[in-house]
C-alpha cells in the first residue's frame, strides 16, 4: 500500500485519471447554491429523524402480526434490523481471523505510558460470538450495576443483559437476562441505570413490550444489594401504547425524595403523517403509579425532537434536555439543544431555553459506526455536592466543522471509468457522475486527502427506488471512515470525513437494490464557517447555575484537528468535579488511516471552563470496521458513567476481541488527582461546632488549581469517610456531613493534597 501511495503522490500531470492535491483557494459557491444546498441537507435531516422511527415502526407492525405479541426473532435484537448486513459491517466467513487489536501503548500518537489509566475488565463472559453494546452504568460505593444490549442471550426475555460487581469492578457476575412481570414481557433496547445511593437502590429503564395488545412501552425495574445478593424487587412500565412508538427513554431520580423521573420521544401519528415530540412522566411512590404525559417540547418542535435526558438537582429542581432540528433558513443549518427546569419537583415546567445553537453531523458516524447515518443527543449531569458549585448544570454535546458553508461540485466534472478493473481517481471538489447496473460491482473512486482537512461528500440524483451505499475509507475497508445509507430509497447519501494523515483515500458506492440507475457526486473541502468544531466531531459542554443563563461553550478534548470524539457522557463528581467520558480517535495510528477508536476521560475543576485530559481508559484500540456485528448500532448509542468518593467508573462497548464486548474500566482518586505543581504547605483550621452532632465546618489553606482530599478516621486508624476538595482558591470553607451511624467519640480530619497533609481533632456526640 505505501508504494501505491508514492506513486499516485508523484503523479505531476493533472488529467482525468491523474491524482494531485490542489491548493484550497477554489472560489466559494454564491449565496443562492448555498442556500439550496443548505435546505437539501436540512430536509434530509429532518427526513432521517423520522425515517428510523418509520423504520420501527413498520418492522414491529410485522413482528405483532406475525407472532401474536411482538417479540423479535432472537438474531435481531436491536432496531434497523433490516441493515444488519450492510457492506459496512461484512459477516466474517466461519475460521477468519480478525486482524491483530492494537495496544494503546504501540500507537505513536501516545505521549506517555501513564496516559493509560489502568486494567480493563471484560464484563460479558465467553464466547461471545456477536455483540455487546449500549451501556448503561450506576454505583454506590464498590457496588455497581451495568446493563446492554446483547446479541446472544436467549430469546426469553429479549435482547437485553445485566451483570453486578461488589468490589468496585473488579470482578462481575456472570450475564443475566433482565426480569419480566407485571405487564413487562420483554425488554428491547436503550438500557439505561441510576443510583439513589441514599436508599441503596438501582433504577433500571428500557424500552419493553408490554402485554400483547399495548406492544410498545418503556418498562423500570428497581433492584437493591441484600444479606443474598442483588435480587430485582419491582418491575413494571411507565407508559405503554399500541399507537404510539417510544424512544430514547432515561430515568432520573430525586436524591432527597426518592421520587422517578422519566423523559422520552413519542413517535405518533397526526392523521397519515408521523411526527414526534418530548415526553415527561413522574412517580412519586417508587414507580406504583406515573403521572398523566406532559410535553416539554414546543409545537414548533413537533416532528424535530430526539435525545431527551432528565437530572435532579440537590434541591430536587428537575431539568429535561433534548435536541432540536431547526430547518427554517434564519437557523442557517444551526440546531438547537433545548432545556426546561421544574422548581417544584417535575409538577410543571419552566418555558424552554435554547442553551446553544449547533452544527450537527447527523449524516455519517464515527469511523466503524454501523449505522447509516448519526445521532447527536446531549448528556447532561447536576452537581449534588456540597462545594461551591452545587447546583450547577452540566450537558455535553459533539458538534461538527459547518459543512453547510461548503462549496461543492466547484472544480470540474469527472465521469467514472467503467470497466478497467481500476478506481476513477478525482479531487475534492469534483462532481463525480457514474451510473449503476444491477449486478455491478461496487464502484470505486480514489482521491487525495491532506492531514487535519475535512471534506463533504453528498450523493444525490437518485431515481425512483434506486438503493445505494455510501462509503468513505482507506485499506481494505470501504467504510472505514465513513458510512451513509439512509433507509428510505431515493434520499440523498452525505458523508463529512475528516483526514488524520496525508494520503490517498477511497470513495465507494454499493448498490443493494434491483433496480439501476445513475448518480452524482458532489464534493467539497470544509471551508471555515460558524460554528465551534474544528472537524468531523468535538466534544463540547456548557454550564449553568439556574437553567436560563448558559456558559460559552468549552471544548473538552484536547485533540488536534482530523480525528473524530463520539458519544460523550458526563458526571459530576463528590467535589463538584466534572468528569466527560468518549469514544476518541486521535491516538489511532496514522497508518491505520485514524480509524482506531479508545475511550478517553477528561476532567474539570473550574466549573467546567477548562478541561485537563486524565487519560485513555481502554489499553487496547478497537477497529470497528474489522469486527463483525448483529446489532445496529455496534458502539451503541451511548457509554456508562459513574462517579463518586472511591472514583470513576467507566463502562464501553469495545472491539479489540473481533465482535464488540462489554469492557469497564475504575480509577481511583489517587490516580485521578497527580499533581502537576510543586506545593508549598496546607494547614487546617479548628472546626466548629465542636463537639458536634454530625455536621460541621473546617477552613483550610492550601495550593489554588491542587486537588485535594479530606478524610475523617477513627482512633483505631480506620478510614471511614472521604471526599475530594477542587481547591478553587487558597483559602475557602468545607462543609462536611459525618457519616450516620457513627459512635460518639474522637475523630480525626486529615486534610491532604499531594505529599502534604494537615490534621484537626473533631469530637462527636450523641
Amino acid at each position: 500500500m505505501a508504494s501505491l501511495f508514492g506513486a499516485l503522490l508523484l503523479l505531476a500531470p493533472l488529467n482525468a485519471g491523474a491524482l494531485e492535491p490542489r491548493p484550497l483557494s477554489e472560489p466559494a459557491a454564491d449565496e443562492t447554491a448555498l442556500r439550496e444546498q443548505r435546505v437539501a441537507l436540512k430536509s434530509l435531516q429532518a427526513e432521517l429523524l423520522l425515517d428510523a422511527a418509520r423504520l420501527e415502526w413498520n418492522e414491529r407492525h410485522e413482528s405483532r402480526r406475525r407472532t401474536g405479541h411482538g417479540r423479535r426473532p432472537a438474531s435481531h435484537s436491536h432496531r434497523d434490523e433490516a441493515r444488519t448486513k450492510s457492506p459496512g459491517q461484512r459477516l466474517r466467513p466461519a475460521g477468519d481471523t480478525p486482524r491483530r487489536p492494537v495496544s494503546i501503548a504501540q500507537s505513536p500518537a501516545v505521549e506517555r505510558a501513564s496516559d493509560v489509566l489502568g486494567g480493563n475488565i471484560r464484563v460479558n463472559p465467553p464466547p461471545a460470538s456477536w455483540t455487546q453494546s449500549e451501556v448503561g452504568l450506576a454505583a454506590i460505593g464498590t457496588r455497581l450495576v451495568m446493563a446492554w444490549n446483547d446479541g446472544t442471550l436467549p430469546f426469553s426475555t429479549g435482547p437485553l443483559a445485566y451483570s453486578t460487581s461488589t468490589d468496585a469492578g473488579r470482578s462481575w457476575s456472570i450475564a443475566a437476562p433482565l426480569p419480566v412481570g407485571n405487564g413487562v414481557i420483554s425488554w428491547e433496547s436503550d438500557p439505561v441505570l441510576v443510583a439513589d445511593s441514599g436508599r441503596g437502590e438501582f433504577w433500571f429503564c428500557a424500552l419493553a413490550l408490554v402485554s400483547k395488545t399495548a406492544a410498545n412501552g418503556i418498562g423500570f425495574v428497581k433492584g437493591v444489594f441484600g444479606d443474598s445478593g442483588f435480587v430485582w424487587e419491582r418491575v413494571g412500565y411507565v407508559r405503554a401504547a399500541r399507537d404510539t412508538l417510544f424512544d430514547k427513554p432515561w430515568i432520573a431520580v430525586d436524591p432527597r425524595s426518592g421520587a422517578l423521573m422519566a423523559s422520552y420521544t413519542s413517535f405518533y401519528r397526526a392523521g397519515r403523517q408521523l411526527t414526534d415530540r418530548i415526553e415527561f412522566q413522574r412517580s412519586l411512590d417508587g414507580g406504583l403509579s406515573w403521572s398523566p404525559k406532559l410535553g416539554l417540547s414546543l409545537p414548533r418542535e413537533t416532528g424535530l425532537v430526539q435525545g431527551s435526558r432528565p437530572a435532579v438537582g440537590p434541591e430536587g429542581e428537575v431539568h429535561v434536555v433534548w435536541a432540536t432540528v431547526d430547518t427554517s433558513e434564519g437557523g442557517r443549518g444551526l440546531d438547537e439543544l433545548r432545556i426546561r427546569t421544574s422548581s417544584d419537583g417535575g409538577g410543571s415546567f419552566h418555558d424552554p431555553v435554547t442553551l446553544a445553537r449547533i452544527v450537527t453531523n447527523f449524516a455519517s458516524g464515527a469511523p466503524g459506526y454501523n449505522r447509516p447515518y448519526a445521532i447527536n443527543f446531549p448528556s447532561i449531569a447536576v452537581d449534588c455536592s456540597s462545594g461551591p458549585g452545587r447546583g450547577r448544570i452540566y450537558v455535553a454535546w459533539m458538534e461538527s466543522a459547518d459543512f453547510y458553508s461548503t462549496a461543492l461540485g466547484s472544480l470540474r466534472s469527472v465521469v467514472e471509468r467503467k470497466g478497467q478493473g481500476q478506481p476513477t481517481n478525482f479531487e475534492i471538489g469534483d462532481v463525480v457522475r457514474g451510473s449503476h447496473v444491477v449486478g455491478d460491482s461496487p464502484h470505486a473512486f480514489q482521491f487525495l486527502a491532506h492531514r487535519g482537512g475535512t471534506a463533504l461528500f453528498m450523493l444525490d440524483s437518485l431515481g425512483g427506488e434506486v438503493d445505494l451505499a455510501l462509503g468513505v475509507g482507506c485499506e481494505e475497508d470501504p467504510f472505514q471512515l465513513a458510512y451513509s445509507d439512509p433507509p428510505q430509497f431515493g434520499r440523498p447519501r452525505v458523508a463529512l470525513v475528516s483526514f488524520s494523515r496525508d494520503g490517498v483515500f477511497t470513495l465507494n458506492i454499493f448498490g443493494r437494490g434491483t433496480l439501476s440507475g445513475g448518480f452524482r457526486i458532489r464534493t467539497g473541502w470544509q471551508r471555515e464557517g460558524q460554528g465551534r468544531g474544528r472537524d468531523v466531531r468535538d466534544v463540547f459542554v456548557a454550564s449553568s447555575q439556574d437553567g436560563s443563563h448558559w456558559s460559552n461553550p468549552s471544548r473538552v478534548s484536547d485533540a488536534p484537528p482530523g480525528t473524530d470524539d463520539w458519544l460523550p457522557e458526563l458526571a459530576v463528581g463528590p467535589a463538584g468535579e466534572v468528569y466527560a467520558a468518549w469514544y476518541d480517535w486521535s491516538d489511532s495510528p496514522a497508518l491505520r488511516c485514524g480509524a482506531l477508536s479508545n475511550t478517553r476521560l477528561s476532567r474539570s475543576m473550574d466549573g467546567g471552563r477548562s478541561w485537563q485530559r486524565v487519560g485513555t481508559l481502554s489499553n487496547e484500540s478497537s477497529d470497528w470496521s474489522a469486527a463483525t456485528s448483529n446489532i445496529v448500532p455496534n458502539q451503541g448509542d451511548y457509554i456508562g458513567l459513574a462517579v463518586d468518593t472511591l472514583g470513576v467508573s467507566v463502562g464501553w462497548a469495545d472491539a479489540r476481541g473481533g465482535t464488540p464486548d462489554i469492557y469497564f474500566a475504575h480509577v481511583d482518586p489517587a490516580r485521578l488527582f497527580t499533581l502537576p505543581v510543586p506545593l508549598t504547605g496546607v494547614s487546617l483550621g479548628a472546626p466548629h461546632p465542636n463537639p458536634t452532632r454530625g455536621e460541621l465546618r473546617v477552613a483550610y489553606a492550601a495550593m489554588a488549581g491542587v486537588p485535594a482530599r479530606i478524610e475523617l478516621w477513627d482512633i483505631a486508624g480506620r478510614r471511614l469517610q472521604q471526599q475530594l476538595v477542587p481547591v478553587v482558591a487558597a483559602a475557602a470553607e468545607l462543609k462536611l456531613v459525618l457519616p450516620p451511624g457513627l459512635a460518639a467519640g474522637v475523630y480525626l480530619l486529615r486534610f491532604t493534597q499531594g505529599p502534604l497533609s494537615a490534621t484537626a481533632r473533631v469530637a462527636l456526640i450523641p
